[in-house]
């Protein structure tokens, strides 16, 4: 799906185009697992990273269309579910890729509409630790 992005012609190819553009999931919190946890952690309580919903409210406005939705969902698979599946390995990983997922949407979700976690920094660091080990439990072997 991702493979060229030289040309479309079609409002569909270019849909599937605009899915494969921006980073992939790896890119951002990187393809080793030790320390995956922690990044997770980091990357979903750092303050100074802006968190845009654009890319949210495409996947979920989308996600029911008989066109749209099945491109949407190779795009997720391509571009997280599977890298992640690999960098978790064993079985069942892409399974517990999704449920990582799953979890990072719901904590983007619930801090962009709840204005986030403004806590002060010890607390913020005790949530960190708590997310962390919620990271931990999602991608251990089931």
């Amino acid at each position: 799906m991702c493979a060229g992005l030289a040309d479309f012609g079609s409002k569909e190819e270019l849909f599937s185009q605009v899915l494969c553009s921006g980073e992939r999931g790896v890119d951002v919190i990187g393809s080793e697992l030790d320390g995956l946890p922690e990044r997770v952690a980091d990357l979903m309580l750092d303050p100074a990273e802006e968190k845009s919903m654009e890319d949210i409210l495409i996947i979920l406005n989308s996600s029911a269309s008989p066109i749209a939705g099945p491109m949407v969902r190779e795009s997720i698979d391509e571009r997280f579910h599977h890298p992640f599946a690999e960098v978790i390995g064993g079985e069942n990983s892409v399974l517990r890729a999704k449920l990582l997922g799953a979890m990072l949407l719901g904590i983007s979700i619930s801090q962009k509409t709840s204005q986030g976690f403004k806590v002060d920094e010890t607390v913020r660091d005790a949530l960190k630790g708590r997310i962390a080990d919620i990271v931990a439990l999602a991608i251990k072997p089931i």
